[in-house]
C-alpha cells in the first residue's frame, strides 16, 4: 500500500464588481450612434459573461443577455434623452456581481448645414440642360432627403420632394432666361432651408458665356476644335449650333453667318455634307524642302463647294503652321494648333470655293534637322471633307519658289511695326499686307508694294486692340504665296481689366489687362479671392511695363490644389490703381 495523499480544490470566487464606464457616469451630449462599455475581471481567470440592463426607465429594463464581451451597442438613440444602465457580470459557476446604476444624456439634435456651393453657381450660365446640384451634410450623420424649388415666378414652386441625392435635372429650359432655386434639406427631425441662387441658360450660339450671340462666338467656337487659344478646354454645348453632338469648324461657320446675315439656322437638322455628293478626296498635290523645312501641299477634289474642313496632322518632325492656298484664299477663318508632332488644322469660309475638280487648298510646314523617314500621317477629315481617306505622305525633294523666312509684327511708338525676309528663285513682282482687327469679319488691305519692300509702319491702329497681320507676295508667274499669322496687341491709353474669357469656365481661363505707358515699369499684382475675400491664388506679382497682358489661370489655389465651383473675384493693382472684375468656375 502506498501512502495517503490529499488534495484541495480551489475556492471559486465571484467576479469583480462591473465598473470604468463608458460613456462616463453622468455624462451629456453624447452622440445617438452610442455603444457603452465597461471593466469587469474574475479573480480566478475564467471566461465571464453579462447581462446588460439598460433604457431611459429607472431602474431599466434587461436589454441583453449573456453578452462575452465588455460592451455593448445600442443601437440608434433618441436626441436629448437620459439615458440608465447597469450590468450583472457572471462566471461559469453561477456567481455573479451586480454593478451601480449608471447614465448619461444624448446631445440636441443638429439641423442639416445649409445647403451650399450650387451648381450651376449663383449669378452664373448654364448651357441648355442644366444639371441642378448642390451639398449639404449632417453632423450626426443621418441621411438628409433634399425638397427643391424652383422656376422664374415668386414665390418658387415646389417641383421636387424628398430627394435622397443632391441633384436635380429641370427638363427643359428658355435660352437666356433667368431661373432661381433654392433646397431645403431636412434629417427628418429638423429642416435648413438653403437661399436663393439664380443662373441664366446660355442661347445656343454662344460660344463664350457671355450672354450675347456675336463673331467673338465664332472665333471661340473654330478655338474649341483647334483646342487653343481663349475657349480651350471650355466645353460648351451652345456652340455645337448644328446640334451633332460634335464640334467643328462648320459650328463656327453658322455662327458666324448667323450673326453677319442671319443666313443660318441653328439645329435646323442640315447635314455636315449635302446628299448625293461624291466623297471628298485629299491628296499631296507637291513636297518642297528649304534647308531643314519641309513644305506639303495638299489638294482637294469632289467638293462643290469646300466652306468648312477640318483634320488632324501627326508627324515625325515638329509641325510649324497652315497657310491657305487655292481653295482656301478667302477663308474667313484659319486656324491651327502648335503642338509639336500632333496638330488639329480647321477653318471656315463665308462664300465657299468651288473644288469639284483638283484644286488646292492648303500648305503645311514642318522642321527637323533629323527628318528620318520624313512621314506624315494626315486624318480624322471633317465637314466638307469628311469621308476622305487618310493620308501617308513621305515629304521631300525639290526648292521653294518663294519663302517667307520671317515675318512679324511688333507694337512701336506710333503704329504696329511690321517686318519680312524672303527667299526665292522665282522673279516677285509684289506685296500685298492684309490686317484684320479682332472680331472684324473681314481683313482689309493695309499696304500695297514692289516686292524689293521689307517692312511698313501701319500708322492707322488705335491703342488697347489686338490686330491680325498676314503678307501675301505675288510671283511675276502669277503664284501667290502667304505668310502665317503675326498677331499683335497695341498698348491701351489707360489701366483697362478685362472680362476673363471664357466665363464661366472649366478648367482654364484667360484674364486680358492693359497697362498705360509709364517712364518706368510699375509693379503689378493680380489676385483671385473668393466672396469672403480671401486671397485663393496670386497670378501676377511683378513689374511690367505699358501693353497688353493676358495672363492664364487653371482654377487652382496657389498650393496647387484645385478649387471649388462657384463665384471668385479677381483684383488688379497697379500703383495704387484698383480694378475688380468677377469670373465663375462653373465644374
Amino acid at each position: 500500500s502506498g501512502p495517503l495523499w490529499v488534495f484541495s480544490t480551489f475556492l471559486n470566487q465571484p467576479p469583480s464588481v462591473p465598473a470604468s464606464p463608458s460613456p462616463s457616469n453622468g455624462s451629456t451630449n453624447r452622440p445617438i450612434a452610442q455603444t457603452i462599455g465597461w471593466q469587469c475581471s474574475d479573480p480566478n481567470g475564467h471566461a465571464l459573461a453579462y447581462d446588460v440592463y439598460f433604457g431611459t426607465d429607472d431602474p431599466p429594463s434587461m436589454a441583453a443577455s449573456n453578452v462575452a464581451q465588455n460592451s455593448y451597442a445600442p443601437g440608434t438613440l433618441a436626441f436629448s434623452t437620459t439615458y440608465r444602465w447597469y450590468i450583472v457580470a457572471r462566471d461559469p459557476f453561477g456567481l455573479e456581481r451586480t454593478g451601480p446604476t449608471w447614465g448619461f444624456t444624448t446631445k440636441a439634435n443638429s439641423p442639416p448645414t445649409t445647403p451650399g456651393n450650387p451648381s450651376p453657381g449663383n449669378h452664373g450660365l448654364s448651357d441648355a440642360t442644366p444639371v441642378l446640384t448642390w451639398t449639404s451634410g449632417d453632423a450626426d450623420g443621418q441621411p438628409l432627403t433634399f425638397d427643391v424649388y424652383f422656376g422664374t415666378s415668386s414665390p418658387l414652386p415646389l417641383v421636387a420632394s424628398g430627394l435622397t441625392q443632391a441633384m436635380y435635372e429641370p427638363g427643359e429650359v428658355v435660352p437666356a432666361q433667368l431661373y432661381s432655386w433654392r433646397v431645403v434639406a431636412s434629417d427628418g427631425l429638423t429642416s435648413t432651408n438653403g437661399p436663393v441662387w439664380d443662373f441664366r441658360v446660355l442661347a445656343m450660339g454662344d460660344a463664350n458665356s457671355d450672354l450675347t450671340v456675336d463673331l467673338e462666338d465664332a472665333e471661340c467656337a473654330l478655338g474649341m476644335y483647334i483646342g487653343f487659344g481663349a475657349c480651350n478646354g471650355f466645353d460648351n454645348a451652345a456652340a455645337d449650333v448644328d446640334c451633332n453632338d460634335i464640334m467643328t469648324p462648320r459650328d463656327a461657320r453658322c455662327i458666324h453667318k448667323h450673326v453677319v446675315d442671319g443666313s443660318c439656322s441653328f439645329c435646323d437638322g442640315a447635314t455636315t455634307e449635302p446628299a448625293g455628293v461624291s466623297t471628298p478626296v485629299v491628296y499631296v498635290s507637291s513636297t518642297t524642302e528649304w534647308n531643314d523645312t519641309v513644305y506639303v501641299r495638299l489638294a482637294v477634289s469632289g467638293v462643290p463647294s469646300l466652306e468648312a474642313f477640318g483634320f488632324v496632322v501627326q508627324s515625325n518632325a515638329d509641325y510649324m503652321r497652315a497657310t491657305r492656298r487655292g481653295a482656301t484664299t478667302d477663308f474667313v477663318e484659319l486656324r491651327n494648333g502648335p503642338f509639336p508632332l500632333y496638330a488639329i488644322v480647321g477653318g471656315y469660309s463665308l462664300t465657299g470655293s468651288p473644288a469639284n475638280s483638283a484644286v488646292d487648298f492648303i500648305d503645311l510646314r514642318f522642321y527637323s534637322a533629323y527628318w528620318y523617314d520624313r512621314m506624315l500621317y494626315i486624318f480624322g477629315f471633317v465637314d466638307d471633307l469628311l469621308g476622305a481617306a487618310p493620308l501617308y505622305v513621305y515629304a521631300g525633294g525639290g526648292g521653294l519658289p518663294v519663302l517667307i523666312t520671317r515675318f512679324e509684327a511688333t507694337p512701336v511708338e506710333g503704329g504696329v511695326d511690321v517686318r519680312w525676309d524672303l527667299e526665292s528663285d522665282e522673279a516677285m513682282e509684289s506685296f500685298t499686307l492684309y490686317r484684320r482687327e479682332d472680331g472684324a469679319a473681314l481683313p482689309i488691305e493695309a499696304a500695297t508694294g514692289a516686292a524689293t519692300t521689307r517692312a511698313y509702319l501701319d500708322t492707322s491702329v488705335e491703342g488697347g486692340k489686338t490686330y491680325r497681320y498676314e503678307l501675301m507676295i505675288r510671283t511675276a508667274g502669277g503664284d501667290e504665296f502667304r505668310s502665317q499669322v503675326a498677331t499683335v496687341s497695341t498698348p491701351a491709353t489707360e489701366l483697362v481689366l478685362g472680362q476673363n474669357h471664357p466665363n464661366p469656365f472649366n478648367p482654364r481661363t484667360v484674364i486680358p489687362y492693359d497697362l498705360p505707358a509709364s517712364a518706368k515699369p510699375e509693379r503689378v499684382r493680380l489676385w483671385i479671392l473668393d466672396i469672403a475675400g480671401r486671397v485663393v491664388a496670386t497670378l501676377v506679382d511683378e513689374e511690367q511695363g505699358g501693353g497688353s497682358y493676358r495672363v492664364p489661370w487653371q482654377g487652382r489655389d496657389d498650393r496647387g490644389q484645385a478649387v471649388s465651383s462657384g463665384v471668385y473675384f479677381y483684383v488688379l493693382d497697379v500703383g495704387g490703381e484698383r480694378r475688380t472684375r468677377k469670373l465663375v468656375l462653373l465644374k
